[in-house]
């Protein structure tokens, strides 16, 4: 705590109100909690969530900068249930695309697909969606799960910069990074993820 050796000779309100003052200026700032993620120190969160007991990361190599290797990890904090990772060394790649929804919403996508499953982290970035951001598991096309994403302290739910730039439409998507590769010709069915609740 802050405090003076002088003997302070103004009224004593006045002495009270700038204790009062230096009190509050020389009180410790608490810093923001970091969130919660799947990523190790040497990573970087790209995009994180809760989606309740579970959380869906996707981690980038180094911890800042343009991503050299990414990590796809699903599960309760601390345990690691569901990985995907892409590296220069091996043909595992990323995929992104970018759809407009009405009212002015566009939802950015990024996914992977092991065998006939497709993994896909999903966000809204302006407009009115129902949601901030969401991982859907699709099978053949047709969503099997959707789980939103919680908008509490653990929500990095914009895709990182260093991993990609969305436009207004899939031509103009900037990946970041080579293991990320942009597709025209699907929309994951974003509509039915990002519907209004009692839609259908």
């Amino acid at each position: 705590m802050f405090s003076t050796r002088r003997r302070n000779e103004a009224r004593p309100g006045t002495r009270s109100v700038l204790l009062t003052l230096m009190g509050m200026s020389f009180a410790p700032l608490v810093a923001a909690a970091e969130p919660v993620t799947h990523c190790s120190p040497n990573e970087q969160p790209l995009f994180s969530c809760s989606t309740g007991k579970k959380t869906v990361s996707l981690c980038g190599t180094p911890a800042s900068g343009t991503p050299k290797a990414l990590a796809y990890r699903f599960g309760v904090p601390g345990k690691v249930e569901n990985e995907f990772a892409a590296a220069p060394g091996n043909p595992n790649r990323f995929h992104t695309t970018v759809i407009t929804l009405a009212p002015s919403a566009q939802v950015g996508e990024v996914w992977f697909d092991r065998g006939p499953v497709r993994y896909v982290m999903n966000s809204c970035m302006g407009g009115d969606c129902s949601l901030t951001a969401a991982l859907s598991v699709l099978k053949s096309g047709k969503i099997i799960a959707k789980m939103a994403c919680k908008d509490d302290d653990n929500l990095v739910g914009e895709f990182s910069s260093d991993l990609v730039h969305f436009g207004d439409s899939p031509k103009s998507i900037r990946p970041g990074t080579p293991l990320l590769i942009v597709n025209d010709d699907t929309d994951n069915e974003a509509d039915k993820v990002f519907a209004a609740p009692g839609a259908k």
